[in-house]
């Protein structure tokens, strides 16, 4: 919500869901039409302790990829075409419930 916003819009982040084309695995978008991220700290916003603002720890994203991957789901950032960013979560493959016999 901070870093999501442009000048003039009101509107801070979209929250999509799906699935992936090539898999079918579900995925979250959190998806913002903010600044955006510079391609030169894109490549190490999920370092632990990375920050270019202040008042935070840089922390928050290295937590959020931690907890992704220790439940098998991936996080990952892209450039939003048109200026923003778009935080993906893919989760993992439903069908692995099946497979181990277990049910939600």
């Amino acid at each position: 919500m901070k870093y999501g916003r442009s000048q003039g819009n009101s509107n801070a982040v979209e929250i999509r869901t799906g699935r992936l084309a090539t898999s079918e695995r579900p995925i979250l978008e959190v998806v913002d039409r903010g600044p955006g991220i510079p391609a030169a700290d894109s490549e190490r916003i999920f370092e632990p302790f990375f920050t270019v603002g202040h008042g935070g720890t840089g922390l928050g994203l290295f937590i959020a990829r931690e907890l992704a991957q220790c439940n098998r789901a991936i996080l990952r950032y892209e450039a939003r075409e048109g200026g923003g960013s778009v935080f993906r979560v893919v989760f993992a493959d439903p069908q692995r419930w099946e497979q181990q016999g277990l049910t939600l």
